[in-house]
């Protein structure tokens, strides 16, 4: 039985989407994951503002077969620009995504349980789950924190 394979953003963070894509191919992975929002202090990244890599890179999908498994990140804070996070979806969904990866940085747990919950409901409307990722550096730093948020949401 083969498992599919799916090439991490972080592993080709250096590189374009496009080339991204064809590393992916060329490699051996059958899935690959994009980040189309900031992390961090990075400014925009072009998936979600270029319209023409947009459908490049969709035909570059198409061509070699690679599918998307995630795209990433919605980070839930205090303050959520829902306006960003619609477009955001919608270009997750041109990609043929199957995930978001979400990043709960609020501190006041029983909010973010309600930003995840609405995020999901704007995800699943686009076919996509919205996959809260723990990590010890965010609001959400543990599973059991997570599993709360999941669970109150």
């Amino acid at each position: 039985m083969t498992h599919p394979l799916s090439l991490a953003f972080l592993t080709v963070a250096e590189v374009g989407p496009l080339e991204a894509v064809r590393i992916a191919a060329t490699t051996g992975y059958q899935k690959i994951g994009f980040r189309i929002l900031p992390a961090g202090g990075e400014g925009p990244f072009p998936l979600m503002t270029d319209d023409a890599l947009l459908h490049e890179v969709t035909i570059a999908l198409k061509d070699t077969g690679v599918e998307v498994a995630d795209v990433e990140i919605v980070r839930l804070g205090e303050h959520i620009d829902w306006a960003l996070f619609e477009r955001f979806c919608d270009r997750c969904a041109e990609l043929g995504a199957r995930h978001v990866l979400v990043a709960g940085d609020d501190t006041d747990l029983a909010r973010q349980a309600a930003s995840l919950a609405r995020f999901a409901d704007m995800a699943a409307a686009r076919g996509l789950t919205a996959d809260l990722e723990f990590m010890p550096w965010t609001a959400a730093r543990d599973l059991a924190t997570a599993v709360s948020c999941h669970e109150h949401g």
